[in-house]
């Protein structure tokens, strides 16, 4: 992949550490990006780049994506 974008910093920090273990550099070979702005992430070199959203107009949209999908 070009780069992989994890939702949460404990998978974030698991994907970090199985590309490592595989010999894949990251963010040299692989960039990461994480969904999730974790207070961790200060500590990390080089830094993590991270997404900060507001997930409130996505819920608010999930009823009216699945309305009537679900039996």
């Amino acid at each position: 992949p070009t780069a992989m974008i994890i939702e949460e910093a404990p998978l974030f920090f698991a994907v970090i550490q199985f590309l490592a273990n595989r010999g894949i550099r990251v963010p040299q070979q692989v960039p990461l990006i994480s969904a999730d702005a974790d207070p961790a992430f200060v500590w990390c070199s080089p830094p993590i780049s991270h997404i900060r959203w507001d997930p409130a107009p996505v819920i608010q949209r999930v009823p009216a994506t699945t309305a009537g999908s679900v039996r």
